[in-house]
């Protein structure tokens, strides 16, 4: 390892670690990585960033797209009993979506029927040692963002050198901001009416899904060292959510008490669209992510993704506290002034 892999492995209490170019080369080089050993089925939860998705389609892995449930919007460990059931997972990609920690008894599980876990840590700030690797990112939004960007992977039980020499092979990161604004046009270019949407969403996605390696970054070096702060500021902006977005039509996830969110997100029971669409006239940050993958690569029923991808409301967690305070009082007029 590098200094700044060894940085790495230290701040996330691991063995050993690798830094490559971002969150999403690293899901590809774990899924080539899991291919390689034979493991080639692949299950993930339908409610979550289409890059995992692409990364494994990539890689020649076959996906199996599992529901979430409605406490806190991670992998639904009923879902998954079922699925194992009816066919065979070799790896279980165990995603913290929203940086809401996944169910513990999914761990279990896994170990009991050998299911290899894969863990995306994206949008947390701490990794599972249980898990058999597990991928950060240091990209746009993240916990330790940095205008190099960058990504890793760690493990406390695995060896990275066939990950090390895969990486290696991989061209260095270049254009990629271009590529990536090119990528924002022709999204919202889509035209959501089409029948032909989700098919056209699907081809863009995997046509602008690039894997690079990086340089080393010296700023990950500074990030890591304020990662505490962060959490704490996050921790202390959550609080602020919590104590005045009150209302009968805004359902909170049931959060772990070490859950840091990644964003602040909510299920919004009625006319989430008006409210979206309000929030951003008035400047808001503010999201519906994310689209459930199987509804865009596989048109399964999975009825709480569905019911998410209708609700779903995530707001900022990384501005100022008085931005928050504001943000909230104008959010909750929106809602009282609601006939509902």
């Amino acid at each position: 390892m590098n200094a700044l892999e060894k940085k790495i492995a230290l701040s996330f209490k691991v063995k050993n670690a690798l830094f490559i170019g971002s969150g999403t080369t690293a899901l590809y080089l774990s899924f080539l990585y899991l291919k390689r050993l034979g493991k080639n089925k692949i299950l993930i939860p339908s409610m979550v960033c289409s890059q995992i998705t692409c990364a494994a389609i990539k890689a020649g892995c076959e996906v199996i797209f599992c529901d979430v449930n409605l406490k806190n919007y991670t992998l639904d460990f009923k879902s998954l009993i079922e699925i194992y059931k009816k066919q065979k997972i070799d790896c279980i990609v165990l995603v913290h979506i929203y940086g809401h920690f996944c169910d513990e008894k999914i761990i279990d599980f896994a170990k009991k029927h050998s299911i290899f876990l894969l863990e995306d840590c994206a949008q947390t700030y701490k990794v599972n040692k249980k898990c058999d690797l597990s991928i950060l990112s240091f990209g746009h939004t993240k916990f330790l963002e940095n205008r190099q960007w960058g990504g890793g992977i760690v493990s406390n039980k695995l060896s990275l050198n066939f990950l090390k020499k895969e990486n290696k092979k991989l061209p260095l990161k270049e254009n990629f901001l271009q590529k990536y604004d090119e990528y924002r046009h022709k999204y919202y270019s889509l035209d959501k009416n089409s029948p032909k949407y989700y098919e056209n969403l699907k081809n863009l996605l995997l046509e602008h899904t690039f894997f690079f390696k990086s340089k080393e970054n010296p700023l990950i070096f500074k990030r890591l060292k304020e990662l505490d702060k962060i959490c704490k500021n996050r921790k202390k902006n959550l609080k602020i959510y919590e104590s005045i977005l009150k209302h009968k039509l805004i359902k909170k996830p049931i959060l772990s008490k070490d859950c840091i969110p990644w964003r602040y997100t909510f299920r919004l029971l009625n006319n989430r669209e008006f409210i979206l669409e309000e929030l951003r006239k008035a400047n808001i940050d503010c999201s519906s992510w994310y689209i459930p993958n199987h509804l865009i690569f596989s048109r399964q029923n999975l009825k709480n993704a569905e019911l998410l991808n209708k609700e779903i409301v995530n707001l900022w967690l990384n501005i100022s506290t008085k931005k928050i305070r504001q943000n909230c009082f104008f959010m909750l007029q929106l809602l009282n002034s609601l006939n509902c």
